[in-house]
């Protein structure tokens, strides 16, 4: 954590006749309204972002869906071990493996391309630890 010191320059101008407004030629209308120029200082500190704690296993519906040809998958593991994130098509084959290995807590995402494979639906699983899901997401090229 680090603390920076800033300069803000704030410029504007004054309205000394509030609700006036002026319409018409490109001359315009001289008035005794002041620009103003001012700079402040401040320091800023440095904020770490915290990653919520994690304490189920979930495996969200990829994004977008229906896609072509790429695609998200997002899952959270609440604790370290070896996952892996496969894809099937509807009779069964797996047709690509997105992760297969150690993994720490949290959430995380693997991204899909799928532009070898024919439109159509498939299945995409999860195992980690004791944890099992699939979801299906369709293909439309």
């Amino acid at each position: 954590e680090g603390k920076s010191t800033y300069t803000a320059h704030i410029i504007y101008l004054e309205d000394l006749q509030a609700g006036a407004s002026v319409f018409g030629g490109a001359d315009g209308t001289p008035t005794l309204n002041n620009v103003v120029y001012k700079t402040f200082s401040f320091q800023a500190t440095d904020v770490k972002d915290n990653d919520a704690v994690v304490t189920s296993y979930q495996l969200s519906q990829n994004y977008p869906n229906p896609f072509n040809p790429t695609t998200q998958i997002q899952y959270t593991i609440p604790e370290r071990g070896n996952v892996s994130i496969k894809v099937y098509d509807v009779l069964g084959n797996e047709v690509a493996t997105l992760f297969n290995g150690m993994q720490e807590s949290g959430s995380h995402s693997v991204n899909f391309d799928a532009s070898k494979l024919s439109s159509g639906m498939y299945l995409y699983t999860i195992n980690a630890g004791s944890f099992t899901a699939s979801k299906k997401m369709m293909l439309m090229k």
